[in-house]
C-alpha cells in the first residue's frame, strides 16, 4: 500500500492570543509553540489497522502552556483496607496497590475477570472477541515483572479495548461487517504503550458501527438490558459497569467516551486534542478524534491517561507538546478541596433537558455548592445541532469511508447508512469545508472568552439531554434520533477542549444513570480530573453498581 509522507512535527497554532489569558495562575499560562527542527516523518508502508487510516495534513493544533507539564505523586489506598473478597469489584488504584503489596497477582485478577465475563457477558454482549489465553500469558509475564520489582504502575492491571485499537496479529473490525476478516498489521500507539506497561488485554469490546453513532445498540446496558449503553464506546462502558474490567479505553469524536459513561454510571476523560496519539486507531473524523480512558472512578482515570499520553511522531497533533514534558495526572483529593475552584454553570441551559436529566444535573450543582465550590452563572453559546456536526465532520467521514461505502451499502445499519447519505446530500465544496474550519476557530475563541471573562476553572454541563433510549431491533435507529440524546458533547471535539464525564444522581424519572461533564480550557486536563476527584470525595453517585442476573 502506498503511503503519503507527512511533515509530522509542524505545529499549527490557533487562537493563541485569546488562550494566553484564559487562566488565572502561572501553571496554565501559555506562550508560543516551541521551536522545532524541521524534519520529515514518513509513515510506515504498513498501516497498523489495515484500513488505510493515514490522516490529512496539516491537522489543527492547540497552542500548549509554556510552563512544564504538571506532575503528581501516585497515591494509592492502603492495601490492608481493601476488600479482596471479590476481585472483579476492584478499581484501578486498588488493583495497583494490591499488586505492589503482592496481596494478589495479575493472574488472580485476570482469571477472576475472565470467569465473570464467561458467566455474564452472554446477556450483555460487551465483548466482540475475548483473548483469554493471550491475557493469561500476559498476566504471567506481568507477575514475573512485578516479582522483579521493576514494573511500571499499571503492570498487571487487565484492560479492554474498543474495537478500533489496532493490536498486531488480532482482528480489528469496528463492529462492522465490511471489515470482517481484517487483521491488524501493527500496534496502535496507545496499545503499544499499554503493552509496554504490562497490561494484559482481555479483549476487544463493541462499538457503534465504525464508531459513528451514540447507541452501540448490539450491546445491553447492565443497568437495564432493554436500554442502550450509549456510543460509540458502548462496549467499554458496559464492560466497566458489569465489572468485567477495571480499565477500558475508547475513542471520542462527538461525545463517544462521555455518552456511554453517562449511560452506564462510569467515568471518562476526553483529553485535550493532541495529548494522546490516535495513530493506529480506526478513525471517524481525524481532526475531531481522540483516544481516552474509562474507569469506575475519576481517580482511576489518571494513571490510565498518563500511560498513553505524550508525543508521537506518527500523530501530527501531538507535536504541540514537544518540549512540554510527560504530563501527569492526579490520583487523590487535593488539600484545599473544591473551595479553590470556580465552576461555571450555564443559566439558562442552552438546550432542552428532560425533567429527570434536569433534576439529576441540579443534584451535581448542589453537591458542588455544598462542598465549597464557587458557582458562577453565565450565558453559554447555543448548543450545536446534529446538522452542525454533520456539516463539520461530514467531509472527513466521507473521505475515509468511501473506500467501502461505494462498494456495498447493504452491510451498514440504518444509522450509518443514513448518516453517509446525509453527507452525500450536503454536497459540500472545498470552500464550504474551509468555512467550517474558520467557524471552529471562532467557536473555540468564544469558549475561551467565557473562561477568561468569568475566571472559570471548569464549566459544568449535562452529557445527555434525554433519558437513555430503548434498544431497538439492531439497526432500527437513525442518526438524528441517536444524536438527540446528547446536546452539548460536541464542543469539546469541535474546539479540541478537554472534558471529564462523571456520574451524578440517577434520573428522577427512570432511576437510570445520568452523567455530567466538566469542560475545560486547553491543557487543563489535570485540573479537571482534580475537580472530579474532589467531587467524588463528597458524593457517592459513582459507587452505584448494577445488579446482574446470577
Amino acid at each position: 500500500m502506498d503511503r503519503r509522507s507527512l511533515f509530522g512535527m509542524v505545529a499549527v497554532g490557533t487562537a493563541a492570543t485569546t488562550l494566553s489569558a484564559c487562566s488565572r495562575d502561572d501553571s496554565t499560562d501559555v506562550g508560543p509553540p516551541p521551536s522545532l527542527d524541521a524534519e520529515i516523518t514518513v509513515l510506515p508502508d504498513v498501516d497498523p489497522t489495515g484500513t488505510d487510516t493515514v490522516p490529512p495534513f496539516p491537522a489543527p493544533l492547540l497552542v500548549r502552556p509554556s510552563s512544564a507539564a504538571p506532575s503528581f505523586e501516585l497515591r494509592l489506598p492502603n492495601p490492608d483496607d481493601i476488600d479482596r473478597t471479590n476481585l472483579t469489584a476492584l478499581g484501578v488504584l486498588e488493583s495497583i496497590a494490591l499488586l505492589r503489596a503482592k496481596a494478589v497477582t495479575s493472574s488472580d485478577l485476570t482469571n477472576a475477570l475472565l470467569n465473570r465475563i464467561d458467566r455474564h457477558d452472554a446477556a450483555i454482549n460487551s465483548f466482540v472477541r475475548k483473548y483469554a489465553d493471550q491475557a493469561r500469558e500476559q498476566a504471567r509475564d506481568a507477575d514475573r515483572r512485578l516479582a522483579a520489582r521493576d514494573a511500571p504502575p499499571l503492570c498487571g492491571v487487565p484492560v479492554a479495548l474498543k474495537d478500533v485499537y489496532a493490536v498486531q496479529g488480532l482482528p480489528l473490525t469496528a463492529s462492522v461487517p465490511v471489515l470482517d476478516g481484517n487483521v491488524a498489521k501493527g500496534d496502535s500507539t496507545a496499545w503499544r504503550r499499554m503493552k509496554a506497561a504490562g497490561m494484559p488485554l482481555l479483549g476487544h469490546v463493541h462499538t457503534h458501527q465504525m464508531a459513528i453513532g451514540s447507541l452501540t445498540e448490539q450491546t445491553a446496558n447492565p443497568w437495564d438490558p432493554r436500554k442502550v449503553p450509549g456510543g460509540s464506546s458502548g462496549g467499554s462502558a458496559a464492560a466497566l459497569a458489569a465489572r468485567f474490567t477495571a480499565a477500558a479505553y475508547g475513542t471520542d469524536t462527538a461525545g463517544s467516551l462521555r455518552i456511554p459513561a453517562s449511560c452506564c454510571n462510569v467515568c471518562a476523560i476526553k483529553p485535550t486534542s493532541g495529548i494522546a496519539s490516535v495513530y493506529g486507531t480506526i478513525p471517524v473524523a481525524w481532526t475531531f478524534d481522540n483516544v481516552g480512558p474509562m474507569a469506575r472512578s475519576a481517580a482511576d482515570l489518571g494513571p490510565l491517561l498518563e500511560v498513553i499520553a505524550g508525543v508521537d511522531p506518527m500523530d501530527p497533533r501531538t507535536a504541540a507538546i514537544v518540549g512540554w514534558g510527560q504530563p501527569g495526572f492526579p490520583t487523590a483529593p487535593s488539600a484545599k478541596g473544591l473551595s479553590q475552584f470556580r465552576i461555571g454553570v450555564p443559566t439558562p441551559y442552552p438546550a432542552p433537558l428532560e425533567s429527570g436529566i434536569a433534576t439529576a444535573s441540579a443534584a451535581m450543582r448542589e453537591t458542588l455548592r455544598a462542598s465549597g465550590a464557587t458557582i458562577v452563572e453565565f450565558e453559554a453559546p447555543a448548543a450545536m445541532t446534529y446538522l452542525d456536526m454533520l456539516v463539520a465532520q461530514g467531509v472527513e467521514i466521507a473521505e475515509y469511508q468511501r473506500q467501502w461505502w461505494s462498494k456495498d451499502k447493504s452491510r451498514y445499519t440504518r444509522y450509518l447508512r443514513e448518516a453517509m447519505e446525509g453527507f452525500e446530500k450536503l454536497g459540500l465544496s472545498a470552500v464550504d469545508f474551509l468555512h467550517i474550519q474558520r467557524k471552529r476557530t471562532q467557536r473555540l475563541e468564544t469558549w475561551l472568552a467565557k473562561f477568561k471573562e468569568h475566571e472559570l476553572d471548569a464549566i459544568l454541563l449535562p452529557v445527555l439531554g434525554t433519558e437513555i433510549v430503548d434498544r431497538p431491533p439492531y439497526g432500527d435507529y437513525g442518526p438524528e434520533e441517536g444524536m438527540a440524546m446528547a446536546p452539548q458533547t460536541n464542543d469539546a471535539n469541535y474546539c479540541g477542549l478537554p472534558a471529564v464525564a462523571i456520574p451524578t444522581a440517577p434520573s428522577s424519572t427512570t432511576g437510570l444513570p445520568v452523567g455530567v461533564q466538566l469542560l475545560g480550557a486547553p491543557y487543563t486536563d489535570a485540573k479537571l480530573l482534580q475537580i472530579a476527584i474532589d467531587i467524588q470525595q463528597h458524593s457517592d453517585f459513582h459507587r452505584r453498581v448494577p445488579q446482574l442476573s446470577p
